[in-house]
């Protein structure tokens, strides 16, 4: 992972994160991928193991159910307008970067 790379995903999940910090995961990441690595390297061909072939997602079908009153879930709200949360700006952790 490049310095780059790593100020690219700060920047989306709207992190500060400091010189040291940056230096210390990017040590962390190429520990991380090297570890990964060399575990796609093994080869389990005959390790004994069986796998699995033929596997497939099962879905269920959605059905529509109840739900809770709008004011249960509305009442320990802080702010309500039109029936609905009611954020200001910066409350919802939107906007803003987190110092880690």
């Amino acid at each position: 992972m490049t310095r780059e790379e790593l100020e690219d995903i700060a920047l989306l999940c709207k992190l500060n994160i400091s010189e040291d910090e940056m230096n210390d995961i990017l040590s962390d990441m190429e520990d991380i991928i090297s570890f990964a690595n060399k575990i796609s390297a093994v080869d389990v061909k005959d390790c004994g193991f069986k796998v699995e072939d033929g596997l497939q997602n099962i879905y269920r079908k959605d059905e529509v159910v109840a739900s809770f009153p709008q004011d249960y879930i509305l009442k320990n709200a802080k702010t309500v307008q039109d029936g609905f949360f009611y954020l200001k700006n910066g409350e919802s952790g939107g906007g803003e970067r987190l110092d880690i």
